[in-house]
């Protein structure tokens, strides 16, 4: 279901996103290397959710987008058991 909710909010998303947004996610771009690097799995998965709220404000759906970053959150101790080594 969360899967399907953020392909979703990226399609309505994307098209609407400004430079401001793109410069952002460019900027956070680091912060995902940089834990993926240490392999900090917890810190990882907040920004890839940072990383990609960006484009589902930009989709104007702010209860949906609040729905998925819930769903991604009580999912995420099993996403990081698929970072693991």
């Amino acid at each position: 279901m969360r899967v399907g909710l953020e392909a979703w909010l990226s399609l309505l998303g994307a098209p609407r996103m400004t430079d401001e947004d793109l410069a952002s996610m460019r900027s956070q771009v680091a912060r995902l290397e940089e834990y993926a690097h240490t392999r900090d799995r917890g810190p990882y998965l907040e920004a890839a959710l940072a990383f990609r709220s960006v484009c589902y404000a930009a989709a104007d759906r702010p209860r949906l987008s609040a729905t998925v970053a819930l769903l991604f959150r009580r999912t995420s101790r099993y996403m990081i058991l698929s970072l693991t080594d």
